[in-house]
C-alpha cells in the first residue's frame, strides 16, 4: 500500500513539474523576410567582415570593386537591411564613395535584434 501511494505521489509531482514549464521562443525573422526592407538595429554576436564596394558598370557580379574592408566585432551595434539577390546584408551609411555590404552569411545567426 505504501509503494502504491509513493508511486502515485511521484507521478503526480512529475506531471505537475512538466505541466508548469513555460517556454518562450523568440526568433529572428529570416533574411528574406519583408521585415528587413527597412534598416534595423542589431548587435553583432559573431565577428564578421564588411566590404565597401563600388559599382563600375551595370552588372554587379562582374563590375564590382572593393574599396575597403572592416571587421564587425562582437558586441558592436549596427544597423542592417536585406540586400536582395545581389548582396546578403547592407550596412546603411552616408558615405558617397561606395556601399557597405556583407556578401555572407545568408543567415541571421551572427547577430541579435535590439528592441
Amino acid at each position: 500500500m505504501k509503494k502504491f501511494i509513493l508511486i502515485f505521489i511521484s507521478i503526480f509531482l512529475i506531471m505537475f513539474f512538466i505541466s508548469t514549464t513555460n517556454i518562450n521562443a523568440k526568433s529572428t525573422p529570416s533574411f528574406n523576410s519583408k521585415y528587413w526592407m527597412k534598416s534595423r538595429p542589431v548587435r553583432v554576436i559573431k565577428k564578421q567582415k564588411a566590404y565597401m564596394v563600388k559599382m563600375t558598370g551595370k552588372d554587379w557580379a562582374t563590375s564590382t570593386k572593393i574599396l575597403k574592408t572592416k571587421v564587425l566585432k562582437k558586441g558592436q551595434k549596427i544597423r542592417i537591411l536585406y540586400g536582395g539577390a545581389s548582396w546578403a546584408w547592407i550596412l546603411p551609411s552616408k558615405d558617397k564613395k561606395g556601399l557597405w555590404v556583407m556578401t555572407k552569411p545568408l543567415n541571421t545567426k551572427w547577430f541579435k535584434l535590439i528592441k
